[in-house]
């Protein structure tokens, strides 16, 4: 439990009591210009009232701004702007309190009021803009003409990316994610935390609390770890009520701190797991797979998750984010959870309609956990990668007929036990590089399952003919 300092406690007040002055003073706009009409003459004795309110919560809202504005790290421009706007929406409403109770401010009424509108509204905005970003009031306007979104993945990459190999990495697919779920927080307008994340420097300078990126150990790295948070936690981003981030988006931001965090290279330039690849293909045809929803979700729908069964997972330190808006399939991410272990696998169970890909990869799990699993038909996804499995884990698996991504790097998995899943006709993409497989037995692999991409590492970038070769003469001797 986190305790409040009082200067904290006032300033985050501030969102509350902000829309009273608004709301009060809006009515007070209406009920004069309906009081110049002989039907509602009624409302003029409300009027002095009603603008009495409006100004006193103007007041309280611009305390508790001023405290809120020294708590957080607003742009300082856009902050001194909505702060002078409300300090004038305030002394607008006591001029305009002023012309009904002192008999020489009448003649001023008309221009107090009128006032007060562009004053609202300027103040408004900028208060949104300071919250949800820059472009809070243009975003729906800019996005009116365009097809409707099928997921929350669809507003980060809304186009195809058509020639996604020669693409930045960070430019093109990490910083369109970070503008779509953290610029709100961490942008321009905003740096909650001293974080920044919508310049290279922010990103590789921190925050207040630190550094947010170790370049290669993402596991390490605050901005993949917060993510992957349990969504109770209060440290868990982006908040729980801010759009989440989904599978794929994970993936890619994973992917790109893997390989050293660069901000330069380009998608060719980068080893591609076959996870990436086929989000990056999905990009680069505009399909669903790379924006959130999958393509090759089952056709029927199922029921929601049981809430308490999700409760439980939540608290046993699992990740699980819907794999569509228009979707119950699941997908539970436990690779921040290390204490996961046999026994917290039926914690599972219960989702076993809704759920397609799980990630266990570092947790504790074992052989003797794993026939668990067996009673999880729909898995389509599963990593395994970095546990404490083995051979005779792999039977428990021979149920997962619907399996087509299976990670077992860095296990004790061997060619022989891996043998026994030759009959799941839909694997397409098994990785087992830091296993025990042995290379002399590669072939034997190929052939028990040639519909599937197999990957044992030891990536070899292809040299493209773009690609510049400088030829240099020997020095001379």
């Amino acid at each position: 439990m986190v305790l409040l300092t009082l200067p904290e406690l006032i300033g985050h007040l501030h969102p509350l009591l902000v829309h009273l002055p608004i709301g009060i003073l809006c009515v007070a706009l209406l009920a004069a210009w309906l009081a110049r009409r002989p039907s509602f003459r009624y409302l003029a004795p409300a009027l002095p009232l009603l603008l009495l309110a409006g100004l006193l919560s103007a007041l309280v809202s611009v305390l508790t701004g001023l405290t809120l504005a020294g708590l957080d790290d607003y742009d300082p421009g856009l902050a001194g702007w909505h702060r002078w706007m409300g300090i004038a929406t305030t002394l607008g409403s006591a001029g305009a309190y002023a012309s009904y109770r002192l008999a020489g401010w009448a003649r001023l009424r008309p221009y107090f009021l009128a006032a007060l509108v562009p004053l609202l509204l300027i103040t408004g905005h900028l208060g949104g803009s300071l919250t949800h970003g820059s472009d809070y009031l243009s975003r729906p306007l800019a996005t009116l003409f365009q097809a409707p979104a099928s997921s929350a993945g669809r507003a980060v990459f809304a186009k195809p990316l058509p020639d996604i190999q020669h693409a930045v990495a960070y430019k093109d697919l990490v910083q369109p994610i970070l503008q779509a779920r953290c610029y709100s927080c961490h942008g321009p307008s905003k740096q909650k935390g001293r974080l920044r994340l919508d310049q290279p420097e922010g990103i590789l300078k921190g925050g207040k609390d630190g550094q947010v990126l170790a370049a290669g150990r993402p596991e390490q790295s605050e901005l993949i770890k917060r993510i992957l948070l349990p969504l109770h936690n209060e440290d868990h981003m982006p908040p729980r009520e801010k759009p989440q981030l989904n599978p794929a988006e994970i993936t890619l931001l994973r992917w790109w701190v893997l390989d050293s965090a660069d901000f330069t290279r380009r998608v060719r330039d980068l080893p591609q797991p076959g996870e990436v690849r086929a989000i990056l293909a999905d990009l680069q045809k505009g399909l669903p797979g790379a924006t959130g929803t999958p393509a090759d979700l089952p056709d029927r729908s199922v029921p929601p998750a049981d809430q308490q069964a999700l409760a439980a997972l939540r608290q046993a330190g699992a990740v699980v984010l819907p794999l569509g808006q228009e979707t119950h399939y699941l997908s539970v991410i436990l690779r921040n959870a290390p204490a996961f272990s046999d026994s917290s696998l039926r914690l599972l169970l219960p989702l076993r309609e809704q759920l397609l890909w799980l990630d266990l990869a570092h947790t504790r799990v074992t052989d003797r956990g794993l026939r668990d699993l067996a009673q999880l038909a729909g898995l389509t996804r599963l990593h395994l990668e970095y546990t404490r499995v083995g051979d005779s884990a792999l039977a428990a698996l021979q149920s997962l007929t619907h399996l087509r991504y299976l990670n077992l790097a860095g296990t004790a998995v061997t060619g022989r036990g891996l043998s026994q899943l030759k009959n799941l006709k839909e694997l397409r993409n098994i990785y087992v590089y830091g296993s025990r497989v042995d290379r002399s037995g590669w072939a034997n692999l190929q052939r028990w399952f040639p519909r599937a991409a197999l990957d044992s590492g030891g990536y070899i970038v292809p040299l493209f003919a773009t690609d510049t070769t400088l030829v240099q003469p020997p020095p001379n001797k």
